[in-house]
């Protein structure tokens, strides 16, 4: 109860950027739960987000292992894998993701991104990209993939 309440004023920072702050509260909410994968994963965001990058991992495996079937620590490992180049690991990451939530369009677009960056053209590359282009809520997400489908010659008609 205490850690909930604690990761919940974290996130209340977050949404401030009040990053300090919202360390702080995650930090409490992890002495009140040691155990508590949701205050191990927002923290590790908050760290990510100040590019302390080593301890965000650490975070995010952390909050793994609490949580088996989430999606969501795999693909913030991810993210921090691909800030530090680490773009083979980062795929990983994400495919791990994906085989766990295989609708979540953030983690399909970090994905391809990957791919983008890597230069790799695998056979889903254009499967993600069309199902960002149309599936996206977030603008970002749409316009990026329908430039990345123009470059592959393969413009997405809206269905």
């Amino acid at each position: 109860m205490q850690a909930q309440r604690c990761n919940a004023r974290g996130l209340q920072h977050v949404e401030q950027q009040e990053y300090p702050e919202a360390e702080e509260a995650f930090r409490a909410a992890l002495e009140a739960d040691l155990f508590y994968p949701a205050a191990h994963n927002n923290l590790g965001l908050v760290l990510l987000q100040q590019k302390r990058f080593y301890d965000a991992a650490w975070e995010f495996q952390f909050a793994m292992k609490l949580a088996p079937r989430s999606a969501e620590p795999r693909s913030n490992l991810g993210l921090v894998m691909e800030h530090v180049g680490r773009l083979d690991e980062a795929e990983g990451y994400y495919k791990d993701a994906l085989s766990i939530e295989p609708e979540n369009v953030a983690v399909m677009g970090h994905l391809a991104r990957v791919y983008v960056k890597t230069q790799k053209q695998p056979a889903e590359l254009e499967t993600l990209l069309k199902d960002l282009a149309l599936r996206s809520e977030g603008e970002d997400w749409q316009v990026w993939a329908r430039q990345q489908l123009l470059k592959l010659g393969r413009p997405v008609e809206d269905e």
